[in-house]
């Protein structure tokens, strides 16, 4: 007793302090040096790529330019690479468009379309699922039947109308409100009367929404996509070197508003006819 009463009287006694909780790992914490390693796989794939775009640079830079750069085959020899490719041609395409963020060009230029509806050359018809609800109808047309049947599986909530046809052979008694081609300019054997042909289905309010893809803004880019046209043309059917914004200059378009992407590769156009080609066809008589 008196042991504790001594020891309770002490007067410096210290009490050990109560430890503060401890403070919750972040998640860089949880794997030392964490941050670190994320820095430098960062750094690798920077210095990755800027290596790989400098090496191609150098090397397309020292092709010797092609004399004759735009290659060119017949539309028979056209339509059966088509006819080939028609069932790999999906599979193909998506994996690369999605990289290239194409989906959203497609949907950002398709969203001008009004009223009743053209669209050349589509293919399969990747843009069947991104047209605005609110179009009176889409005619969609093609030089290839296996193209089309394929894109007839494709649902949309729009009424849609298919038609196996050439843009060459493509009759004017309906105008349309809209007018779309996107990436069929490199398939046509001539693009400027193509291109004059869409202006002649447009309704003279009317617009033109295109998306194509062509030469580049670098020389180095348009040395290799010249070197290997010919090879890409035999493969796939498409001239992809070819001078789109010429085209269209030559073609009357009155363009809108002209953007490109891709190192200038993607041409995205907005554009109304040639007044002189998208007249009616029938002029009132004069009184």
């Amino acid at each position: 007793m008196k042991f504790q009463r001594r020891w309770l009287a002490r007067p410096n006694i210290v009490y050990p302090k109560r430890r503060a909780p401890r403070a919750p790992l972040k998640k860089y914490d949880t794997l030392p040096y964490a941050r670190e390693m994320v820095m430098a796989a960062g750094a690798l794939l920077v210095g990755g790529v800027t290596f790989v775009f400098v090496t191609v640079t150098a090397w397309g830079s020292s092709l010797p330019a092609v004399e004759n750069p735009v290659a060119s085959c017949s539309c028979s020899e056209r339509l059966a690479v088509f006819e080939k490719n028609a069932s790999k041609y999906d599979a193909s395409r998506v994996q690369n468009e999605r990289l290239a963020l194409m989906p959203l060009l497609r949907w950002w230029l398709l969203r001008k379309a009004q009223g009743d509806v053209l669209e050349v050359a589509c293919g399969s018809c990747p843009n069947l699922g991104l047209y605005p609800s609110h179009l009176s109808s889409i005619t969609l047309t093609d030089a290839s039947p296996k193209m089309l049947a394929i894109a007839a599986q494709k649902t949309t909530k729009q009424p849609v109308t298919f038609r196996q046809i050439k843009v060459e052979d493509m009759p004017f008694e309906k105008k349309f409100d809209t007018v779309v081609d996107s990436f069929g300019l490199c398939s046509f054997e001539d693009p400027v009367s193509a291109l004059k042909n869409m202006q002649k289905s447009c309704k003279p309010n009317g617009k033109l929404l295109l998306l194509e893809h062509g030469r580049s803004h670098f020389t180095w880019l348009n040395n290799l996509l010249d070197t290997f046209a010919k090879k890409h043309l035999l493969n796939w059917g498409c001239n992809w070197n070819r001078d789109i914004a010429g085209i269209a200059k030559d073609a009357g378009l009155q363009i809108d508003t002209i953007s490109r992407y891709h190192f200038g590769t993607t041409y995205y156009l907005v554009a109304r006819p040639d007044p002189d080609l998208a007249a009616p066809l029938t002029k009132p008589d004069s009184d």
